[in-house]
């Protein structure tokens, strides 16, 4: 058996070391002295300032290089990791990005973290004193001495202040993936980080070779850009309302249809009693109406004037789920524009996404009287009253029960084997129906059960 080696190589801080900065300090100082004999005062005061900056990255232990050798240590295939770098060999966060609001792009820095820290201090030091000299001077006169007293008054005041102000800026850096390029057997491709997602920092536009040495692109689309259910929470998670009147399970608010969506789950709370709240959720946005419902699903008809709380945003935050890709021989951006439509198309595929689905019919039987009342619940997940329909459970009739777009089928089956049974002609029904009499109809079944 063939033996193969595998070298992986990382990056380390030799490669990408912290960096570390300051100014020059800054120094004003002041200083008064007052020597008299009767009043001495001394005034020191000084500032300094100072900034700093350190630099770090996440860098020490990302992979830089992985290789496979055979057993006679002969290259099979390597691919390199190379990162955005300055020409000093420091990390470049200068990227291309794309606004998913007007498709523009621009120069912008990403993965960056910027903290700034602030030392400001101040120190005052005074100090007053004060007291009298005392001189004694003896005269004559007549040969009779007369002392003589003369007090001399003496005043200090010494005073000193420093102050000292430093900032530092403390900067994180994230690298940024430039290129990966693979080597197999002599062979190399080499593929390349083109332009990112304005918002999240994903990475939507690749370049790549083909076996002929040419560039091709790959757009990567964003789910979020065109269903705006998938996108950041943080739109309106946690927005606050006040003073909102809400009449006729709805309220009006300028700009309503950019900050809710349908799905989000608010707390209100009413300013006549702003200690009890109730749980709402939004039914439906439309330009400045917001409608609310219950969870029960039934319109919210207290009227009154409330705080909105918003518990729960119906963003979901499925960023890195996707609505399709582009493959073109053309770059797709072209005068600082993203086209979604570009030339030379090799390859082109979509998903679509949906809130709502088909589900089975739901049945409720009463026991009592052995009746079902069975309703159609129709494509928007509401049931529908016109489609109510009574049934009999100890009717032996097999008759279908048909409505617009719907087959309602009651079958007659073995309390045994029931799951079974239900399985196998709801499946049966499906296939007959829909391949050979070849008409779109939603299949419905009901499965009673027969009392022996």
């Amino acid at each position: 058996m063939a033996q193969v080696i595998l070298f992986k190589k990382n990056y380390t801080a030799k490669d990408f070391p912290y960096h570390y900065n300051k100014t020059d300090k800054f120094f004003v100082g002041k200083e008064m002295i007052i020597p008299l004999q009767i009043y001495n005062r001394s005034e020191i005061a000084e500032v300094v300032t100072q900034g700093f900056v350190i630099e770090i990255n996440d860098m020490h232990g990302k992979l830089k290089k992985q290789s496979e050798y055979d057993q006679y240590d002969n290259l099979i295939s390597c691919t390199e990791y190379f990162y955005k770098t300055n020409p000093d060999g420091r990390l470049n966060n200068l990227a291309t990005v794309i606004n998913p609001r007007t498709l523009e792009s621009n120069e912008k820095l990403i993965g960056v973290d910027c903290d700034y820290y602030v030392d400001a201090n101040q120190q005052v030091t005074s100090q007053e004193g004060g007291g009298a000299q005392l001189n004694l001077e003896i005269f004559s006169a007549s040969f009779i001495p007369f002392p003589l007293f003369i007090p001399v008054p003496v005043i200090n005041q010494f005073y000193t202040e420093f102050r000292s102000h430093t900032i530092t800026k403390f900067i994180t850096r994230v690298g940024l993936l430039d290129r990966i390029v693979s080597r197999k057997y002599g062979a190399s491709q080499e593929n390349k980080n083109i332009a990112y997602d304005g918002e999240t920092g994903r990475v939507i536009l690749t370049e790549f070779d083909n076996e002929f040495d040419k560039k091709y692109y790959n757009l990567d689309i964003p789910a979020y850009w065109s269903y705006d259910g998938m996108a950041h929470a943080s739109k309106n998670h946690g927005l606050v309302l006040k003073n909102i009147s809400i009449a006729e399970s709805s309220f009006d608010y300028p700009n309503a249809v950019n900050l809710y969506i349908e799905g989000d789950e608010l707390l209100i709370f009413k300013n006549s009693s702003v200690s009890i709240a109730t749980t709402v959720w939004v039914s439906k946005v439309a330009n400045t109406k917001v409608q609310l419902i219950k969870a029960d699903g039934q319109a919210y008809n207290e009227n009154g004037t409330y705080t909105i709380f918003t518990k729960k945003s119906g963003r979901k935050n499925q960023l890195s789920s996707s609505i399709g890709n582009i493959v073109t021989v053309e770059n797709p951006i072209s005068s600082s524009q993203l086209t979604l439509n570009p030339g030379s198309v090799l390859q082109a595929g979509a998903v679509t996404y949906s809130d709502y689905w088909q589900t089975n019919l739901a049945a409720i039987r009463t026991e009592s009287a052995r009746t079902c009342d069975c309703f159609v619940i129709n494509p928007e997940g509401k049931k529908s009253k016109n489609l109510r329909f009574p049934l009999d459970i100890k009717s032996k009739k097999l008759n279908s029960v048909s409505y617009p777009n719907y087959v309602i089928i009651p079958f007659q089956v073995n309390h045994v084997i029931i799951q079974y049974l239900q399985l196998m002609v709801y499946h049966f029904v499906i296939v007959h129906l829909q391949l050979n009499l070849k008409f779109q109809m939603r299949i419905l079944i009901i499965v009673k059960m027969v009392e022996h």
